[in-house]
């Protein structure tokens, strides 16, 4: 008896050292063909992304069984779990439900340094694809613009870029991964040219009309022109022109005042300011937190779609909370918002300071796990932290 449970034991070990060893293989993969996915997620026959989904969760279980932090996601799927068995009061929004539990296993996982440099690796190793799926992604993006089959009607009744997505937003976001990627390629090809990608990805965020993601967009344009100035790399001076040459056309020829982005900041500056009116259904959700939640729900929150009964009985709109921290505290307590915050900072480790902090205001100001699309990309933007590192060292060097 005692040998036979030694054998199984010896054989669980040999499949959980098999299942480190070969599922980082399958992200890898998973992560390279997420971006033409994505944008193609309307036409896609079968759900990629879903899987994709299920993978990273059941991923982040195995490979950080050993991990003590692997305490913070086990924690909180525990509160989720607990709220879809026991509350009731409002109808459960199962999406928005996996896309929390795959935002935390996703960050969670890139903080596993083995997962991070095997990424990178790979990506380099495999650049050729990269580069052809890149083409492809900005490829799709143009034409729609061009074409002019990627502009629907948006807020105030405006025509914003979405591209190939459902919503500007979307599309914002993944103009974010689009330049991680490009940033990537030009780090380690050294092709001029690139810089032209960058300027595109800028012009088709301004066009989306979505503020938020620009942030990211622009931290990361400036972070890659101080790098290449830093690093003495003679292409600059290029990448400096293209974006002086662009605004100098935007403003002479009055286009700057007709840019979606543009246009829709001057109309909510007087209608809500910055944060588009979000501000005042944020009040109405903490008062509702602070006056009218139990010390259970305090701890433990009240489930996922209590925000979107907040604001349809005060607010008259039936609308999620636009903010993931305070989402995630109405959601699912104290105990879970402190755990969602403590995930996302250890991905410090491998994601650079502004980036992260770019991500935090993403998460502030509207949103990041109901954004999941670019949730899928994240892995890129460590690679840019190693490389960003590993060039610096060699210049100093």
């Amino acid at each position: 008896m005692i040998n036979l449970i030694k054998s199984h034991n010896e054989k669980l070990c040999k499949y959980i050292n098999y299942l480190e060893s070969a599922i980082p293989q399958y992200l890898y993969w998973a992560v390279f063909l997420s971006l033409p996915v994505v944008m193609l997620e309307k036409y896609v026959p079968f759900n990629f992304l879903g899987i994709f989904m299920v993978l990273v969760i059941v991923m982040n279980l195995i490979l950080n069984y050993k991990s003590k932090n692997n305490i913070y996601n086990l924690i909180l799927i525990g509160i989720v779990f607990l709220q879809f068995v026991f509350n009731h009061k409002w109808n459960t929004n199962y999406n928005s439900i996996v896309r929390l539990i795959f935002t935390c296993a996703m960050f969670q996982l890139i903080t596993n340094k083995n997962i991070v440099n095997g990424f990178k690796d790979f990506t380099l190793k495999n650049i050729k694809y990269l580069y052809i799926i890149m083409n492809a992604c900005m490829f799709l993006l143009v034409v729609s613009a061009i074409a002019g089959f990627g502009f629907e009607k948006w807020w105030g009744n405006e025509k914003y870029f979405i591209g190939t997505f459902d919503n500007p937003h979307l599309c914002g976001y993944f103009l974010m991964s689009m330049l991680a990627v490009v940033t990537i390629i030009r780090m380690y090809s050294g092709k001029w040219y690139l810089y032209i990608y960058e300027v595109i990805i800028l012009v088709l965020s301004f066009m989306t009309g979505a503020r938020t993601p620009l942030i990211i967009i622009a931290l990361l344009g400036i972070m890659n022109f101080i790098f290449d100035i830093k690093n003495r790399i003679k292409y600059w001076k290029i990448n400096l022109g293209l974006i002086l040459s662009s605004v100098v056309i935007f403003v002479l020829t009055g286009l700057f005042k007709h840019l979606p982005l543009i246009e829709k900041t001057i109309r909510t500056s007087t209608a809500g300011g910055f944060t588009s009116g979000r501000n005042v259904f944020w009040r109405y959700l903490i008062d509702y937190y602070v006056n009218k939640f139990t010390i259970f729900e305090k701890l433990f929150g009240s489930g996922m779609d209590i925000t979107v009964f907040i604001n349809e009985t005060y607010y008259k709109m039936a609308i999620w909370a636009h903010n993931d921290f305070i989402q995630v505290l109405l959601s699912y307590g104290l105990i879970g918002v402190l755990l969602y915050i403590v995930i996302l900072l250890k991905s410090i480790k491998t994601i650079n300071l502004w980036i992260l902090s770019g991500f935090i205001f993403l998460a502030v100001f509207n949103g990041l796990f109901n954004y999941h699309l670019f949730i899928f990309t994240l892995p890129f933007f460590t690679v840019i932290k190693i490389l960003y590192s590993e060039k610096y060292k060699e210049v100093k060097e």
